[in-house]
């Protein structure tokens, strides 16, 4: 089997990195050898995909993972849009890391968070996890800094007229978070 049907196999649709097409037999000679014949295209500085892979929303989600690490997450603008909670275009993609992780990517704005808890709130999808709707709305009170208290109130308000979420289960996931504090006021006035 040749390398380009090794990385069609593996990774149509997905990003790689060159350790990942290491881990199947193809070095990085080849990977740039492939790249100046036009079989795969660079996305960002060391992330790589096959030029016919459609370029979507959770495309770059798994960009953002690939560059984050695995314990990230994506979370508020990102999560927003995702879930459809807010109408803003989103230039970069938001995620979460441990505060120890240090990203300087132009196209990614990370959140640096000391506790991730990162099994609470948290979906698996193919290549990312992203936060679910009522952590998605937490963090943003949380970070309301970062993402604009305006922004984070429209998100909440937005879940709720859409039915996709309760202020008791928004309540109930700050309790997990022990966030209570920074959600409580919102929740009670909106």
């Amino acid at each position: 089997m040749d390398h380009l049907s090794v990385l069609r196999d593996h990774f149509s649709n997905m990003p790689f990195n060159h350790k990942m097409a290491a881990d199947r037999g193809i070095s990085k000679n080849v990977i740039h050898s492939m790249l100046k014949a036009g079989f795969i295209a660079r996305i960002y500085r060391g992330i790589y995909a096959m030029i016919d892979t459609e370029l979507d929303q959770e495309f770059y989600f798994r960009c953002a993972t690939l560059k984050a690490g695995a314990e990230s997450y994506i979370s508020t603008v990102s999560a927003y849009i995702y879930y459809e909670l807010s109408d803003h275009v989103g230039r970069k993609v938001w995620i979460s890391v441990h505060a120890n992780c240090r990203r300087n990517e132009k196209w990614l704005r990370t959140i640096r968070v000391r506790n991730l808890y990162p099994e609470i709130g948290i979906s698996k999808k193919l290549g990312y996890r992203i936060s679910n709707i009522e952590r998605t709305i937490v963090d943003g009170f949380r970070y309301q800094k970062l993402v604009g208290l305006r922004q984070a109130a429209d998100a909440y308000k937005n879940a709720i007229l859409k039915k996709q979420t309760t202020p008791a289960s928004v309540y109930e996931m700050a309790g997990l978070l022990q966030a209570e504090k920074s959600v409580k006021p919102f929740i009670e006035i909106l």
